[in-house]
């Protein structure tokens, strides 16, 4: 439609905009599998990334039978907060999506055995998680995306990985992040300061309680015990770090 203005000029309307389109299956954060095999939406990857943190968060009581027990489980993640939130709903992630979380989760087999995936969930909150006891900024290098991230983790053999499932409860996570974060600064994804094995790899060496029933500082040590990479793969003993325990290997 046109419309004639006094000057004389004629003056296009432009069209009404098409209604947004929801994409399919995007009403809910996703999730998607970190291997060397696995199919990441392009979309995702190509995200830029202006933050990172490593995030020990709330996974329960240490007494199973006192909910209130201050003391927890601690379970260790890092987070990825794109440069740009989501605009649109898309195919891979919904409208407000501000990031990505890198997760070693534990699993269970139909045979009984325990085996573990490297995670990518896509969130959209602002601020901390809101299980994490204890969080830190990790430096990030300049203009980087998600694709760098996951092809770092590819070409440097940190999946597959496992948890250890020979105590009581798995463990590992603090070795795999740990590690993770290693790699990343290798290839300059990450960018850590001189004194990293203090500021940032010696919050490692604790678990995180609660205070008065809520997040807080109080902190018991707690060595770290190590996950199971494949035998080629080439770990790092951290400067930072006290390990506790021995190797094992992804059979």
């Amino acid at each position: 439609m046109s419309h004639t203005l006094r000057s004389g000029a004629v003056y296009n309307t432009p069209p009404p905009r098409r209604p947004r389109v929801q994409g399919p299956n995007v009403i809910h954060n996703r999730d998607y599998i970190v291997s060397n095999h696995s199919d990441i939406p392009l979309g995702l990857v190509r995200k830029k990334v202006a933050s990172c943190r490593l995030e020990f968060l709330d996974v329960g009581p240490i007494d199973e039978e006192d909910p209130n027990d201050p003391n927890r489980n601690n379970h260790t993640i890092l987070r990825l907060t794109f440069l740009r939130q989501l605009g649109d709903d898309t195919p891979y992630a919904p409208i407000g999506t501000r990031g990505v979380i890198l997760d070693l989760e534990g699993m269970e087999a139909l045979n009984g055995t325990n085996t573990s995936i490297l995670m990518m969930s896509t969130f959209g909150y602002e601020g901390l998680h809101q299980l994490a006891l204890h969080s830190v900024e990790v430096p990030m290098g300049r203009d980087k995306s998600v694709w760098d991230c996951v092809r770092i983790i590819r070409s440097t053999g940190l999946v597959p990985c496992h948890l250890d499932p020979t105590n009581t409860e798995l463990v590992g996570c603090r070795d795999f992040v740990s590690q993770l974060i290693y790699q990343l600064n290798e290839h300059r994804f990450l960018r850590l300061p001189a004194n990293a094995n203090t500021t940032i790899f010696n919050h490692f060496n604790y678990r995180y309680n609660w205070i008065d029933g809520s997040a807080g500082s109080n902190k018991v040590l707690s060595s770290v015990a190590y996950a199971l990479f494949r035998q080629s793969y080439q770990h790092v003993m951290i400067g930072g770090i006290t390990y506790t325990g021995t190797r094992q290997f992804i059979q």
